[in-house]
């Protein structure tokens, strides 16, 4: 099924004799086996060795082991295992997904989420501890791509759908305390991402987008250079014929509509500071590792976070979101919008509380067009930013 296909009388998803016989799983299998030729086997267990001070290891280099290789978003997630029983994740860059990139930028990619996870520690925020990175271009690195060594925390992915409303509050709950976390531990003074360098953690270009559309961006010293430039650099790609090609018309109109009147409102409320605040890009749910009673183990997958105005940052995001409803058009608030409200204000976040009390467009700016709408669902997704927008400001809605 798409990923709109919660839509009734508004979209259909494809007939199966619309789609190749390949099957899904069986074109990730050929992909991760494509990924795993290029993997020199024995200089990555020689490197991650070497980060445990000599303990033997063992690479699982193929999907018929107790634990599969997995896809996830940018990357290929394997498991590395230590003769005394420890377990690591090793994290390597995509090739399908990531073909149409410059190897620089697929390169800050690691550099980004290992810079970011040590930020996150230091904050005493659960998530996975880093061990260690290499780049392909570093001469140094023999084991032929990029790579990031994590600790593998046991538990499951976190689904909203198949929780109870009390399972559903216990995460909310202690999720709210980690926003509140990532709140007291400092904002930065420009949009940004985090790299690692010889010189230690620096404040960077932002890393790409969502959909790894964007190339690098940034930094940003206001809400509104943020977020008008994030839009003017749709809008340059759609003018060149690179996005969307299927309703470039459509897609300027909303991306415009982002740069000329959504931009201005959120800097707005986003207040006067100019301070900005970690954000996770791919915060659907399944980035967070919950175990079976419910309790956060961590939160995974920051690949591509930055650091963002408040509105983004602790407004109403993809977590607590109705993909029916963002993809039909529908603006407002959700009931586990407002059930995250109440743990906010329990957990005294008083900036993520501001932030979630005013409406989705900073969650719908977020979002932007996906691959693979109809018009008539785009120009539902321009009619619900047209309604969140101020009427004073807002251009005729006609």
């Amino acid at each position: 099924m798409c990923a709109v296909h919660l839509l009734p009388g508004q979209h259909a998803c494809p007939f199966t004799s619309q789609i190749d016989d390949t099957s899904p799983d069986e074109d990730l299998e050929n992909e991760v086996r494509a990924l795993l030729a290029r993997v020199n086997v024995e200089e990555l267990c020689r490197a991650a060795t070497a980060r445990r001070g000599g303990i033997p290891c063992r690479f699982a280099a193929d999907n018929f082991g107790f634990r599969k290789v997995t896809i996830k978003g940018i990357y290929m997630d394997a498991w590395i295992y230590f003769y005394d029983s420890v377990t690591w994740v090793v994290r390597i860059p995509r090739i399908t997904a990531l073909s149409h990139l410059p190897r620089d930028l697929i390169e800050s990619f690691v550099q980004n989420e290992y810079a970011t996870l040590g930020w996150l520690r230091r904050a005493n925020i659960p998530a996975l501890r880093a061990y260690g990175y290499g780049v392909a271009s570093d001469p140094s690195n023999l084991v032929g791509v990029s790579y990031l060594f994590t600790e593998d925390i046991p538990g499951y992915p976190f689904n909203a759908f198949y929780a109870t409303h009390e399972q559903k509050s216990r995460v909310y709950s202690q999720y709210a305390r980690i926003l509140e976390r990532i709140r007291r531990r400092g904002p930065r003074d420009y949009a940004c991402s985090l790299a690692d360098t010889e010189a230690g953690e620096v404040e960077d270009a932002i890393a790409s987008d969502r959909f790894t559309h964007l190339g690098r961006h940034g930094p940003y010293g206001t809400p509104l250079d943020y977020f008008a430039s994030t839009a003017e650099r749709y809008l340059e790609l759609i003018a060149d014929g690179q996005l969307y090609p299927e309703y470039p018309k459509e897609a300027f109109v909303f991306y415009r509509l982002l740069r000329d009147e959504a931009a201005p409102e959120l800097a707005r409320r986003s207040g006067d500071e100019s301070k900005f605040f970690l954000k996770h890009m791919d915060d659907n749910g399944d980035h967070i590792r919950v175990d079976l009673q419910y309790n956060i183990k961590a939160i995974v997958n920051w690949q591509l976070a930055r650091f963002v105005p408040a509105e983004e940052a602790f407004g109403p995001s993809l977590f607590t979101a109705s993909i029916g409803r963002l993809y039909g058009g529908t603006p407002g608030m959700t009931h586990d919008d407002h059930l995250m409200m109440r743990m906010q204000r329990e957990a005294g976040n008083q900036t993520a509380l501001q932030s979630m009390s005013a409406d989705d467009l900073a969650r719908r700016f977020q979002l932007g067009l996906a691959s693979g709408l109809s018009k008539a669902e785009v120009f539902g997704l321009i009619r619900a930013v047209l309604i969140l927008l101020p009427s004073e400001t807002a251009p005729t809605r006609s």
